[in-house]
């Protein structure tokens, strides 16, 4: 998932707030 999300995090957009919001969920 780490890698996953930095490739994310390198394009930018609203997928890093979907993929922050999909971690905090499992977390909780």
């Amino acid at each position: 998932i780490g890698l996953q999300v930095h490739s994310i995090k390198k394009g930018t957009g609203p997928y890093e707030v979907r993929w922050r919001n999909l971690l905090i969920k499992e977390l909780k």
